[in-house]
């Protein structure tokens, strides 16, 4: 027999809302027919019906399940079946982590380490256990510390992740510098994305060396199987400046079973500067089937600049004169590069580098780049001279404006003659006004 009441109501409106909405629209008139049935059993056995229902619903949002108020033969109720009792804790999906933290957080709120599972209740403890109150927030050091390696080494995600939200700060974070081998160890085994997250926020805030946080994130970036915030640790390494991430950066280029990090990896070695850097950059270069593939390596050159670097790019982009290689040069900023790129002109280069160097050498405006630019000149084809004629005019030294006159004079084309005699009297009176200029402003 089905059962009457609050519970049976809602029993049977359920079938037939389940059957009426089911979406077979032969089925339609018998799920309504139910659901008219359910309403007349309800009024049936429920006279008091919407006030039964609303008394059990209050019940259930307190946490209590009310039963069904039972009759006694005159008439009266039955105080046994009218007093509510305590629902039991719903089993299900994220239980066991929650009774994880529960465990947890109770064995090192006491001060020591989280009863085991199977463990009876101590004496005078009843059997069930009583919910901690917010006990997250209460652990601290070595409590904290056992509560998480507990929970990771039991599985249970959902402790962990309860943990580590709650140890978190708004000035940083709960964890020590001696708690940095238990990040260290889960970043390497936990593959879930918003944990991972968790635990490299963690590491970030952490006071510790330098040098063992490098080592923690490179650790996670080369062994970890799924390294999912990998920018993450990237941008910290770089943040850090740590020479020892220099190596560990260089093995990462270098490991073929890794290609998505390659890219981040040179990145990082061309922020952090530091020319040891260059060699496997270099390598990286010639390795490279697609020049395409090239940009990071290639800026990363440019980035960290001196003649090592440098060279190395303008070999690269001389003997790839595609669009990353290219662009890289673009992006040099060492003061001394400008003697570098105008000597490579002196030797056989495709013209699209030759006119991306000729670019180069008219942004950085050096006059140590003077007397290789003349000499270009000399022997260029026009389309190139022409070039190096507005580079050499936007050089402000008079000694640029003398290579033009020179030119002009010896050059047996009228047209390109008069082009670098006219570039050379501009020259000459630009750099007259910018004289007046500021002899005027002394």
């Amino acid at each position: 027999m089905p059962r009457r009441g609050p519970g049976g109501t809602q029993d049977g409106m359920t079938r037939a809302v389940a059957i009426a909405l089911a979406g077979a629209p032969l089925l339609f008139g018998a799920g309504l027919a139910l659901l008219v049935r359910a309403s007349r059993e309800d009024g049936a056995a429920d006279p008091g019906g919407a006030g039964t229902a609303v008394a059990a619903r209050r019940g259930e949002s307190a946490g209590l399940e009310a039963d069904p108020v039972r009759r006694a033969p005159d008439g009266g109720d039955s105080p046994a079946s009218a007093a509510p009792r305590e629902r039991a804790p719903a089993a299900g999906p994220g239980g066991g982590a929650r009774d994880g933290l529960a465990r947890a957080a109770g064995g090192a709120g006491g001060g020591g380490a989280a009863r085991g599972r199977d463990e009876g209740p101590a004496s005078g403890e009843s059997g069930e256990r009583e919910p901690a109150s917010g006990p997250a927030q209460l652990l601290e050091g070595e409590a904290l510390t056992e509560a998480l390696a507990g929970a990771f080494e039991e599985g249970e995600l959902g402790a962990l992740q309860g943990l580590l939200i709650s140890s978190l700060t708004l000035k940083g974070t709960k964890l020590a510098a001696e708690d940095l081998p238990l990040l260290q160890e889960a970043l390497l085994h936990v593959e879930d994305h918003g944990l991972q997250k968790l635990l490299l926020a963690h590491l970030e805030r952490l006071e510790a060396p330098a040098e063992a946080k490098t080592s923690a994130y490179l650790e996670y970036l080369a062994s970890s199987p799924r390294p999912d915030h990998a920018e993450d640790a990237f941008r910290q390494l770089v943040r850090l400046k740590d020479p020892g991430a220099v190596g560990g950066l260089a093995d990462l280029l270098r490991d073929p079973g890794r290609p998505k990090l390659h890219a981040g990896a040179a990145q990082a070695l061309g922020e952090i500067g530091d020319p040891r850097g260059v060699p496997v950059l270099r390598e990286s270069l010639a390795r490279l089937e697609d020049p395409r593939a090239a940009a990071p390596c290639a800026r990363a050159l440019a980035r960290i600049g001196g003649p090592e670097a440098i060279g190395a790019l303008l070999d690269f982009a001389a003997r790839e004169p595609t669009g990353p290689a290219l662009g890289a040069l673009r992006e040099i900023r060492d003061p001394d590069a400008a003697p570098l790129i105008s000597e490579s002109l002196l030797r056989s280069a495709p013209e699209a580098y030759v006119r991306a160097a000729l670019g180069e050498l008219r942004r950085l405006g050096d006059p140590r780049s003077l007397r290789d630019l003349g000499r270009f000149l000399e022997r260029a084809a026009p389309p190139l001279a022409r070039e190096a004629i507005g580079t050499l005019s936007s050089i402000r030294d008079p000694d640029a404006a003398g290579i033009l006159e020179a030119f002009s004079q010896r050059q047996s084309d009228p047209r390109l003659a008069a082009e670098a005699l006219r570039a050379a009297r501009n020259l000459r009176a630009r750099l007259e006004r910018e004289g007046g200029a500021g002899r005027r402003s002394t």
